[in-house]
């Protein structure tokens, strides 16, 4: 029940505000060089990549030692 309110909550309140601020539905981008980790700018798609490859490594090994 929880799950099926959150849902009802969610989408007209947030997602329909949000894509009303955006006017529309349209690609949402970000720019380039936008996310650093330190000094490191992720700014190609190469980047994000290996990124979210070593996220979904850490997450792995998080789950593994529970």
């Amino acid at each position: 029940m929880t799950t099926m309110a959150a849902q009802w909550i969610t989408v007209p309140l947030v997602i329909s505000q949000y894509v009303t601020r955006i006017e529309g539905h349209q690609e949402i981008s970000v720019p380039p060089g936008t996310f650093k980790i330190g000094p490191i700018a992720i700014d190609s798609d190469t980047k994000v990549y290996y990124l979210s490859l070593v996220l979904v490594a850490l997450c792995l090994l998080a789950m593994g030692t529970c």
